[in-house]
C-alpha cells in the first residue's frame, strides 16, 4: 500500500467555481422561485376551475329537471311523495314484501329505529 502524505499535496483548492457564479446566484434563485410560484398559481387556478365545472355539471345533472313537469312545462311538478305513492301503487304484493324485507335488513336504516 502506498503511503499518503498530506503535506505533499499543498494548499491548492481541488474544486473550481465558474466565473461570476456567486454574483448570478441570487438572480437565478429568485427566477426559479418566481417560476415555481407561477406554476403553483396556475395549478391552483386549474383545480379551482375544474371544481367549479364539476359542481356545475353535477348541478345540471342532478337538479336540472327538478321542479319541472315534463308533460306540461307550464305547471309545477308533483311532489316527491306523490311520485313515490304512484311508484308503490304499481308494485305487486310480492315486490312490496321484497322491498320491505330489503329495507328491514338494512342496518343503516334500522339503527335508530324506535321501539
Amino acid at each position: 500500500m502506498k503511503d499518503f502524505d498530506l503535506i505533499d499535496i499543498g494548499k491548492q483548492m481541488p474544486y473550481r467555481v465558474p466565473e461570476g457564479f456567486f454574483k448570478q446566484f441570487p438572480d437565478r434563485m429568485m427566477e426559479r422561485i418566481r417560476a415555481e410560484r407561477a406554476r403553483r398559481r396556475r395549478r391552483w387556478g386549474f383545480s379551482l376551475g375544474a371544481t367549479a365545472v364539476a359542481a356545475l355539471f353535477a348541478g345540471v345533472v342532478f337538479f336540472g329537471g327538478m321542479g319541472r313537469d315534463t308533460e306540461n312545462p307550464d305547471t309545477l311538478s308533483v311532489s316527491f311523495a306523490d311520485k313515490m305513492n304512484a311508484y308503490i301503487s304499481q308494485l305487486s304484493d310480492e315486490e312490496l314484501v321484497e322491498q320491505f324485507d330489503y329495507y328491514a335488513a338494512d342496518v343503516t336504516l334500522t339503527l335508530y329505529e324506535e321501539e
